[in-house]
């Protein structure tokens, strides 16, 4: 099983900020979590996922030959 992610690995990431992450956490626009106790926690599965029906979405800038990498680390 992977470690559950939290707000600010999924944010690192993606690279994107704390900030921005929370941002679109509050929208209901960022991938989906689960609460543990009274945190939330992300599944690297579902935050995977999340990125790649964006890039399905919004189009992928590589490519189409090219395999894409959606491969989630965490510290």
């Amino acid at each position: 099983m992977e470690p559950l992610l939290d707000a600010r690995e999924v944010a690192t990431a993606l690279r994107i900020s704390l900030r921005t992450f929370e941002t679109l956490v509050a929208r209901k626009a960022a991938p989906r979590y689960i609460t543990v106790g009274r945190q939330r926690r992300w599944r690297p599965t579902d935050v995977r996922a999340w990125l790649k029906r964006q890039v399905d979405e919004q189009g992928s800038n590589t490519d189409s030959k090219q395999e894409e990498d959606y491969t989630v680390k965490y510290g």
